[in-house]
């Protein structure tokens, strides 16, 4: 095979994990976080079981398992079974506002202190 300067071989495992920005390295650590597109006020986390399987929890209820791959830099997606059909869900890491965010942001628009 002759080689091309456009020629890179696949990254290794560790190579795609230096990719991952750091919203989402947060999500993957188990933070609990908020979505801006979400008109229900959910909240979402992920626990790792092993070296590359997550559960996803909503409001601490078990909704699916997902991987690694499933964790982009720009943000994570996921297949779950909704009514028995597969469901894919989508997520980028500019919707995602974490706990912390979210009382600093309340604080500022309600403008009283958070009891």
């Amino acid at each position: 095979m002759s080689y091309s300067k456009n020629y890179r071989p696949a990254p290794t495992k560790n190579e795609r994990r230096t990719n991952i920005n750091p919203v989402i390295d947060r999500v993957m650590r188990g933070e609990r976080f908020r979505l801006t597109t979400d008109r229900f006020g959910l909240t979402y986390r992920f626990e790792r079981e092993d070296s590359i399987h997550y559960t996803f929890y909503i409001n601490d209820l078990l909704a699916g398992v997902t991987t690694q791959g499933a964790f982009l830099p720009i943000g994570f997606a996921l297949t779950l079974g909704v009514l028995g059909q597969p469901t894919h869900f989508s997520v980028l890491r500019d919707d995602i506002r974490f706990f912390d965010e979210l009382t600093a942001i309340n604080f500022i628009q309600e403008g009283g202190a958070l009891c």
